[in-house]
């Protein structure tokens, strides 16, 4: 699904946050990159999702060069991935239930579809109950388990996580994973980038440290 061929990120300071990244996360697998703060990450989930560009090397995702993907294309690719941070970013302005459609609604998913998808997602995440609340009223973990809820709606071929569970506690952590885990079950492929002091135990899960924007095993 993602391919790295010695992919490097400089910064307009001439910091490179990636260095020379090679690396593989194939169709259906889940990949976890540990790293502590400072390490890349966040770079190496944005240059995935074609957010940020790499200065040097390359980066396919299913097979097609990132970089010279038309804008359809890159528009296709982004309606079929999921992107999940340790911000949420909810909009406050919504309560659950639109904050969940909202991105079904902007790929022209009907009515009908939207809110089966949406229900379905907050079964699944324990939140049904909250389908009306307004976000402000919501605890950190519920944020976070609204903003899986609205990749789990998605469908995504790819969920690429940056440190989802970074401001969650022990049994926060463990319920995401195990979304995490259900969403790889119904065939997406996950790339989860995690700190130091989150590693726990990933079963059948791909596993390299990534230090200083270096990628090692």
């Amino acid at each position: 699904m993602f391919k790295f061929e010695q992919v490097s990120v400089q910064m307009a300071d001439g910091y490179r946050t990636l260095k020379n990244v090679t690396f593989e996360v194939p169709s259906g697998s889940f990949a976890v990159i540990v790293g502590g703060s400072g390490s890349g990450k966040s770079s190496l989930i944005n240059v995935s999702a074609g957010l940020v560009g790499c200065s040097t090397g390359k980066v396919f995702v299913a097979g097609q060069n990132l970089a010279k993907m038309g804008e359809k294309s890159r528009r296709q690719f982004l309606q079929q991935i999921a992107i999940i941070r340790q911000d949420p970013m909810l909009l406050e302005s919504h309560n659950v239930y639109e904050n969940i459609a909202l991105p079904l609604r902007l790929i022209g998913e009907n009515n009908s579809k939207v809110r089966t998808r949406v229900l379905e997602a907050l079964e699944i995440v324990g939140l049904l109950h909250k389908e009306i609340s307004q976000i402000s009223g919501l605890t950190a973990s519920q944020k976070q388990r609204i903003n899986l809820a609205r990749c789990w709606a998605k469908n995504p071929k790819a969920v690429l996580a940056d440190d989802p569970v970074y401001n969650l506690g022990a049994k926060d952590s463990e319920d995401l994973m195990e979304c995490l885990y259900g969403l790889k079950e119904h065939g997406s492929t996950i790339l989860l980038t995690i700190s130091n002091t989150r590693v726990g135990k990933f079963k059948d899960a791909r596993m390299r440290t990534l230090w200083r924007g270096e990628l090692t095993h």
